[in-house]
This record gives structure tokens, sequence and C-alpha cells, in this order.
């Protein structure tokens, strides 16, 4: 993803049209497929814009999140009851877009779209939440592992120009290319719906000479 994003400055810096370096930070709401609340997180961003295109590198931080499951105890009877387990997930995206302004490239008041895409990284580990009762042993072992997958991403955001900063608000959807129910956590990449307010703050301008 790194590869794309230099390439696409690169293509950009042969025309001769002024470009903008910014950065930006905020906050986010995240509705995970799987999970019925949204979960609140944290990004930063760098962007690299001309008059209607520009680039947009950023990092996302969810809050982690717990679902629960269960084991299935047995004894040396083979007398079986289920035990109560909760599962932590944590997650963290870094996503690319492309970034196209679909009115107000001239005005201090923009609407912008975006398509692109997002690495996901997921750490979730699996906690009982009581005892296991003595001699009873549990059917399988607890979940402790790590995935990644990639989404297919796009957005629909607003901003507009306060003095030397730019408030902005997005929202946007995120397609899983990884399929996988909870039955099967050690394989989950969840689609997301995702809304974010933030402010950027320009840091460089470029001008490309004839």
């Amino acid at each position: 993803m790194l590869k794309v994003f230099v390439l696409f400055l690169c293509l950009f810096s042969l025309n001769n049209v002024s470009a903008q370096w910014s950065v930006g930070a905020g906050g986010t709401l995240t509705k995970f497929a799987e999970y019925r609340k949204f979960r609140p997180g944290f990004f930063s961003r760098v962007s690299y814009e001309k008059p209607s295109l520009g680039g947009m590198l950023t990092y996302h931080y969810h809050v982690p999140l717990g679902d629960f499951n269960y084991l299935i105890l047995r004894n040396g009877a083979n007398d079986s009851r289920p035990v109560a387990t909760e599962v932590k997930l944590n997650f963290q995206a870094l996503q690319f877009m492309f970034r196209k302004v679909l009115v107000g490239s001239d005005r201090k008041e923009r609407l912008y779209a975006g398509v692109g895409a997002s690495w996901l990284k997921l750490k979730y580990k699996e906690e009982l939440t009581e005892p296991i009762p003595s001699g009873y042993t549990a059917d399988r072992a607890l979940i402790n592992n790590n995935a990644d997958g990639f989404t297919i991403d796009a957005l629909l955001g607003t901003e507009f120009q306060m003095g030397q900063v730019m408030p902005f608000l997005e929202a946007g959807y995120s397609l899983s290319m990884k399929k996988a129910s909870f039955d099967r956590v050690q394989n989950l990449v969840p689609s997301r719906f995702q809304v974010q307010l933030g402010v950027k703050i320009p840091i460089a301008s470029t001008a490309n000479d004839q």
C-alpha cells in the first residue's frame, strides 16, 4: 500500500498544478458487521492534495471490543456443562484512498468522495469469565491469535476552511475481502461502517513551473 501511495505522488508531481501537504487527526465511530454497537476510536492522516484530486494515508485505531463465546467442559463421568468466555478484539487499520472533490474545488466549503483500500490488523484473546471446576477439562484451547486482511473502501466527506485549519466530516463503508463468521474467529476480518470527525492543518505547498 505504501508503494501505491508513493507512485501516486510521483504521477501527480509531473503536472504543473500547485499541491498542498496537510496532516490531520480526529475521532471515529465504527460499526463492525459482526457486532451490534458502534465502537469509538481515533485516526491520524497525511494528505497530498491538488485542487480537485488527492491522496490520503490514514492510520485507524479502534477501542478494543469484546464478544462472548463458550467452552464445553467434561468430567470423568462424561458429564458436560458450558462455561462462558469473552473474546477481546483489538483492531488497527492502515488506509490509502484516492480523493476527488465533487463540489467546491475553488471554494472554502467542499464536498468530496474517496475510494481505496485498507489493511486491517486484528489481535484477539479469549479469557474465561469463571474458573473451571475441579475434575473438568475443556473441549478446546482458549483462542489467542492474530489475523489480518484487506478491505475495499469508499467514503463521502465535507470540509470547510476556518482560518489556518480545516474541520471535516466523513462517512464511509469498508467491504471485507475475507469472509468469516464468529465461529471461525481466527479468520475474522469484518466489514465496517465508519463516521469520522476531524481537523486537518496545511503544512507545506508546492508549485511546479512549466
